[in-house]
């Protein structure tokens, strides 16, 4: 039986796939920048921070992109995602998981400050034994998982980054969400249909 979860969070709890990417497009657009920001948005391992450097790299805006000017961005961009919603089932998904005695982990890119803010304002923080956020990596937070409790353990996101990191730790992996982590062929997963997958594994 499973005994560990490790949820990725944007496009795998939260509906804020398209908020973030329209949130870097609608800034690239209003700083000029002459970057290519739908190849910059599809970069795998880019973080927030990242892509605001690619903005204003190629930006002939006077705007100064130092420490206070990022983080207000990340500001920005915080607030825009807690207006996504949860995906339908997530709320039932993660009460069952804690019900039947499994551990969850959150294991994402966005800055883990940020992260916990959010999982809080969204209530979800509590459901969580640990959360990993920036500049954790996703490898490092699997591998921290896999020390602790090396038995039974399952990752589930939406990104090729998820699957990476599973791959790398030997951790099993489900796609879901967009399925940019499933290999050809592979079934990508509803959240509607993990439940039934970790109870018959």
């Amino acid at each position: 039986m499973i005994s560990s979860c490790c949820f990725d969070f944007d496009g795998t709890l939260i509906d804020s796939n398209n908020i973030k990417k329209n949130f870097f497009r609608n800034l690239a657009l209003s700083h000029n920048t002459s970057c290519d920001i739908e190849k910059i948005i599809s970069k795998n391992n880019y973080t927030r921070y990242d892509i605001f450097f690619e903005i204003f790299k190629y930006t002939s805006s006077h705007i100064k992109l130092d420490d206070d000017y990022m983080n207000k961005l990340s500001v920005q961009l915080d607030q825009a995602v807690l207006n996504a919603p949860l995906l339908k089932g997530v709320l039932k998904l993660l009460t069952s998981l804690k019900t039947m005695g499994i551990k969850l982990f959150l294991v994402s890119a966005t800055p883990k400050d940020s992260l916990i803010n959010i999982l809080k304002k969204k209530k979800i923080y509590t459901f969580f034994d640990k959360v990993f956020g920036y500049p954790e990596n996703k490898i490092f937070a699997l591998q921290y998982i896999k020390s602790i409790n090396d038995k039974n353990i399952l990752m589930i996101g939406d990104g090729l980054d998820d699957r990476e990191a599973a791959d790398y730790n030997k951790i099993p992996f489900l796609s879901v969400g967009e399925g940019r982590g499933a290999h050809l062929g592979e079934e990508i997963f509803s959240i509607n249909n993990i439940l039934d997958y970790v109870k018959n594994v």
